[in-house]
């Protein structure tokens, strides 16, 4: 593609982003998108039919790098400490934090038309299911509770994710990497109650 169409469509999506961070996308028209982005209706046209299709073309990217990005074997219990295994979760992380900004205007715009949260979430547990109903040493019983497995999983995870958005000054990526494994490992409760070597 050519280098002026992929800068001009990046101004328009991050214009477009500035403007959601300060009102609701109904607010948002595409008169304020090229005023603020000093480019002309007529360009504005020739990449995006409208307002709605920049959104949709904007969250249709995240949701492929976000399919990208999950493909962490969390099922491997076996192997959860393994140093592979770590890396691939913090690349996974990784990822999420980089795109931190994007993902708190996506998920916290109440009037966007798309719950991009309950996307991801679904997404994901599409990608988990299949994960689950793949697995060898899984029980045919515990299979069929794999879209549930699927949801509890992913849903864990985002969720892990959106906390840590909002505690990343005090935890670091190795923190919440550990934490999430932890809890993988030994579950919620038993995490809570048990006491880590690490405590005094």
């Amino acid at each position: 593609m050519d280098l002026r169409v992929l800068k001009t469509e990046e101004l328009i999506r991050n214009t477009f982003l500035e403007l959601l961070a300060q009102k609701e996308f109904t607010d948002i028209s595409v008169k304020e998108i090229t005023e603020k982005g000093r480019i002309n209706r007529s360009t504005f046209y020739k990449h995006y039919e409208d307002k709605y299709l920049l959104r949709d073309s904007i969250i249709d990217q995240m949701m492929g790098e976000f399919r990208e990005h999950i493909a962490v074997n969390f099922l491997v219990t076996d192997n959860l400490t393994s140093e592979k295994h770590i890396a691939d979760l913090k690349r996974c992380l990784r990822y999420f934090h980089l795109e931190k900004k994007t993902y708190q205007l996506l998920w916290g715009s109440v009037m966007l038309g798309r719950n991009v949260f309950d996307e991801m979430v679904a997404e994901g547990a599409d990608y988990m299911k299949k994960c689950i109903l793949n697995h060898p040493d899984i029980s045919s019983y515990r299979k069929k509770l794999a879209d549930w497995y699927g949801y509890l999983l992913m849903n864990n995870l985002l969720v892990s994710v959106r906390w840590w958005f909002r505690n990343d000054d005090r935890v670091s990526l190795d923190d919440i990497t550990g934490q999430i494994l932890e809890h993988m490992r030994n579950g919620a409760i038993p995490t809570l109650l048990g006491k880590r070597t690490d405590e005094c």
